[in-house]
């Protein structure tokens, strides 16, 4: 078979064209991709050769002058056309045939079903190591500006993939939101930039801020497509501070501190009722309890109100923070 390609190359007497690096995944395109005639699997010639025509055009958008396309590849002549017959579509012919003439990819295809059940399948392949590089499949029917849409789409996955993106554009209500995408931290708004260039398809968008709910969503970006995110956070309802531990809190502290600041008055003033009620027994004991000591008895009826306030409201503060304090080890 090699010995008949290159007898058929030879015949042709074609000149070969300059390789260029090859390059799968990298993101840098080959310097020369053929794109060969498209083939049928039930769709009428008539719809392979629109198909056809559009494809060639969107590949020409993402290639220039480094595409081969299908009427090239048919003009080339017919000791080369006749070594592609002999291929039979077989992917390792046409490869031995392609990298002959010094070609650094292929890509091959087909039309498949009727109506608005048909798909176009297409691979590329990696001359030098004749191995596919990828593939894809987009539908193929609609009017003009539809398959113009389908078919710029596979080219541009197929070929050069980084290209095939979208964008979220960010619009925040709020300043000092912490915006993350896939997981990676994007910024805090205000944003530098708030349209993000990500790859069309789903993408994950979370947005956090102290004291409000977080926000997240999945975004799904379609080729060519800006999709607006507008995020307005609202204030938490469970508690102020939003996911931040209470311990970590500066009111947690004020209120346990004035919790123990209660009690500890309570306590002086329970102390205070204390000794004045000692010293109204002291006094009846030693007979020296008058009328005039009448006031002893409002001090210590006083204080003892005192006492049972602050018991009361500093009880209840410490209380508090012992909850709020508790909740962070749920």
């Amino acid at each position: 078979m090699k010995v008949l390609l290159s007898m058929v190359l030879a015949l042709a007497g074609l000149p070969k064209a300059a390789h260029g690096e090859a390059a799968k995944d990298s993101g840098v395109p080959y310097r020369t991709v053929v794109l060969m005639p498209l083939s049928s699997l039930g769709s009428t010639d008539e719809a392979v050769g629109a198909i056809q025509r559009v494809l060639v055009g969107e590949f020409q958008k993402v290639l220039g002058k480094r595409l081969v396309t299908p009427q090239q590849v048919t003009g080339l002549g017919p000791e080369v056309r006749a070594g592609l017959e002999t291929c039979g579509g077989v992917v390792e012919c046409i490869n031995e045939v392609m990298g002959g003439m010094g070609y650094d990819a292929f890509v091959v295809g087909n039309v498949a079903g009727l109506g608005e059940d048909r798909v176009i399948n297409l691979k590329l392949i990696d001359i030098r190591t004749g191995s596919e590089v990828r593939r894809t499949a987009e539908r193929a029917f609609g009017d003009e500006s539809q398959l113009i849409s389908y078919m710029r789409k596979a080219a541009v996955q197929l070929v050069a993939p980084h290209l095939f993106t979208g964008a979220v554009e960010i619009v925040a209500k709020q300043t000092g939101v912490q915006i993350t995408l896939n997981g990676e931290w994007v910024g805090s708004t205000p944003l530098t930039t708030s349209r993000l260039e990500v790859p069309a398809g789903r993408h994950a968008l979370e947005a956090t801020a102290e004291g409000y709910v977080p926000f997240s969503s999945m975004v799904n970006v379609a080729y060519g497509e800006t999709k607006q995110v507008t995020i307005e956070l609202p204030l938490s309802t469970a508690f102020v501070g939003g996911s931040t531990p209470f311990r970590h809190r500066w009111y947690t502290w004020a209120i346990a501190g004035a919790g123990v600041l209660g009690l500890g008055l309570g306590g002086y003033f329970n102390y205070l009722h204390v000794d004045a009620v000692n010293k109204i027994n002291d006094r009846a004991d030693k007979g020296t309890l008058t009328a005039a000591n009448v006031d002893l008895y409002q001090q210590q009826e006083d204080n003892w109100n005192r006492a049972l306030y602050f018991y009361g409201g500093g009880g209840a503060l410490a209380l508090t923070a012992a909850v709020m304090l508790s909740m962070d080890l749920f």
